[in-house]
């Protein structure tokens, strides 16, 4: 049978941290490990229940409230709090969390279980968070290398410093991702702009900033003991002898023979030397969250400050709309032009175009408005309705021998009409790079009567024409 997780830990162990009452006994827990760090032979089982006892009263109704909510199978001898501290320590015991020992003058100790020990550990990390030492890592490296106990116990001393080298790089890869999961709320974030600027300046600037990135660029160390740390290396990869002395004791202590030890040895050193010259990808990626992140919270900022009233706050809310595939609200269409016809001053023509207005104004049922805009903004981002792709519209509808076709017999959707629209624009206004030219007649036509506008004509004038 293979070895597994569960073929060291008990079956339940997880379960206290997957209860309803989960919250109260992670903070028992490192109630417990605070104690057994002071306590060299295990902790007084007194003193434990007590500690228990103390949490349960601190906050008013907190212990009836958990009293109230227990299982049946959870009774107690009295509802009381000191009941209740004895109750969680038995279930701990029994999960497989700690473990009860009595002493020849019949003291109870409670000490760790051997299973147990690294998820303490885990819990620890995870509640102090990131507050991780970048400097501690670079001078223990320093320290173990670059020290005069390295050229006699080089066996230790390289342990010690590969040891260092694989936190720091640790740290920092957990540091970018978690720089990335801000990020990715940020941009998720829907809030108002007093919870925004709680988010930037109060949680990320302490659980980021602060903790790590801040002491990060700060610091001195890493650009001051870098080139040292990788000299030594170098110069213990370059002497013969110092590798034999300590691969063999290498080989002792890791009961293996020598040969393997020199390759394990090498390999140390080469990682170390190697993982901190790659270091400035990882500190590049991690200065360009940073800013990423900065730039996000500011937009949303700015985006949630102009709000409707400004056309930042318009084209984002249409953005939105059109991203989640959903109608544009009358509150915010209506206004993006105020006119009831299109024009050709409705469009983003050149200046110098001095032709008559584009007269394309259809007298329509006003769901006819909103429909076209939302059209018009979704193909002006998935087609991108320039003068090539306007110009490929065209060709596959107008004859080549140099007669006009009508623009009303192109026209079968409102995607028609509007690559119509487009047309006339960049025939109007780009008469030197569009290959067609447009002729105006003094008529009101009609398609389906949907679409209503002043007659044109759209004529191919030659590969003379170049094409943008």
């Amino acid at each position: 049978m293979a070895h597994t997780l569960f073929s060291e830990v008990p079956q339940n162990f997880f379960f206290p941290l997957t209860s309803k009452h989960r919250e109260h006994y992670s903070l028992l827990l490192l109630r417990y490990y605070r104690l057994f760090e002071t306590y060299s032979n295990g902790v007084e089982r007194e003193l434990v229940v007590s500690s228990f006892e103390e949490y349960l009263s601190d906050e008013s109704g907190l212990a009836e409230r958990i009293i109230t909510d227990l299982d049946e199978n959870e009774e107690l001898a009295e509802p009381s709090v000191r009941s209740l501290a004895s109750l969680f320590l038995r279930k701990l015991i029994a999960y497989g969390w700690m473990s009860e020992e009595i002493l020849a003058d019949y003291t109870q100790m409670i000490n760790i279980t051997i299973w147990s020990r690294p998820f303490y550990q885990a819990i620890v990390e995870v509640v102090k968070g990131m507050q991780v030492e970048y400097e501690s890592h670079i001078i223990g490296i320093y320290s173990s290398l670059c020290s005069q106990a390295a050229g006699e116990q080089g066996h230790h001393t390289v342990l010690n410093a590969w040891d260092h080298t694989r936190k720091l790089i640790d740290s920092l890869k957990t540091l970018s991702q978690n720089m990335k999961i801000h990020i990715e709320r940020m941009f998720s974030e829907n809030a108002e702009v007093k919870e925004l600027l709680h988010i930037h300046y109060d949680l990320y600037m302490q659980e980021i900033v602060d903790k790590a990135y801040t002491r990060l660029k700060t610091s001195e160390n890493l650009s001051k003991y870098r080139p040292q740390i990788i000299r030594a290396a170098n110069a213990f990869l370059a002497d013969q002898p110092w590798l034999e002395r300590s691969s063999s004791r290498l080989a002792i202590i890791k009961n293996v023979d020598k040969k393997a030890a020199m390759k394990l040895l090498l390999s140390m050193l080469h990682e170390i030397r190697d993982e901190l010259r790659s270091l400035d990808p990882i500190l590049e990626e991690i200065d360009d969250k940073n800013r990423q992140y900065s730039r996000i919270s500011t937009e949303k900022i700015k985006a949630k400050i102009y709000a409707d009233s400004s056309i930042q706050g318009k084209i984002q809310n249409i953005i939105q709309s059109i991203g989640s595939d959903s109608k544009l609200t009358w509150t915010v269409a209506p206004r993006i032009v105020n006119s009831s016809s299109l024009t050709a001053k409705s469009l983003y023509t050149p200046r110098f175009a001095k032709k008559d207005d584009i007269d394309l104004a259809a007298v329509v049922p006003p769901e006819f408005d909103l429909e076209q805009m939302e059209l018009e903004m979704r193909m002006k981002i998935q087609n991108q309705l320039s003068p090539k792709k306007i110009a490929l519209f065209l060709d596959e509808r107008c004859a080549k021998d140099g007669s006009g076709t009508p623009a009303v017999e192109m026209i079968e959707s409102m995607e028609d009409f509007i690559r119509i629209i487009y047309a006339a624009a960049y025939a109007e206004g780009r008469e030197s790079r569009f290959p067609y030219r447009i002729s105006w007649g003094k008529k009101i036509v009609s398609h389906q009567g949907r679409y209503s506008f002043r007659e044109h004509t759209f004529t191919y004038a030659g590969d003379m024409h170049e094409r943008t």
